[in-house]
């Protein structure tokens, strides 16, 4: 009876190493087909984002660009204006490691997007400053007080 238990347990382990193996090379197939889908799934949301590289050829062809097409491009219908929204606040009391993202830029005390630099990070809001003019945004909506 001994043996035969000891070949049970072998076939049992057998095939558990099976179903492990296949279970990996779904797992694998998977991750390997959603490919940036995953990735753009499970990122964090305050991480900061990293700058790409820009190809030599790029900074070559920036370079070559002509007075006529900063001309072309001063001319152009002008952007609206940039309202900063906040979008996310994680906060940390008394740390000074609290982070917002503001408009999809993630900011620290001191940190500046598009003109506004953050000065004050609370639970809720968050204290910003261009031009001399002081701001208070708020996580609910938006801009409070000027």
């Amino acid at each position: 009876m001994n043996s035969m238990s000891s070949a049970m347990a072998r076939a049992i382990t057998r095939a558990l190493g099976l179903v492990a193996l296949v279970g990996a090379m779904l797992a694998w197939a998977i991750v390997a087909h959603a490919g940036a889908d995953v990735q753009r799934l499970l990122r964090d949301p305050f991480e900061r984002p990293t700058a790409p590289a820009a190809p030599v050829a790029a900074k070559t062809a920036m370079a070559a660009a002509t007075a006529e097409t900063a001309a072309a491009a001063a001319t152009a219908t002008a952007a609206p204006p940039w309202t900063p929204t906040v979008r996310a606040v994680m906060y940390e009391a008394g740390r000074g490691r609290s982070l917002v993202n503001i408009g999809g830029a993630v900011l620290g005390v001191g940190e500046a997007v598009r003109g506004y630099r953050v000065v004050k990070i609370n639970e809720r809001s968050v204290v910003v400053v261009k031009d001399g003019a002081r701001l208070t945004l708020t996580l609910d909506n938006g801009e409070d007080s000027q």
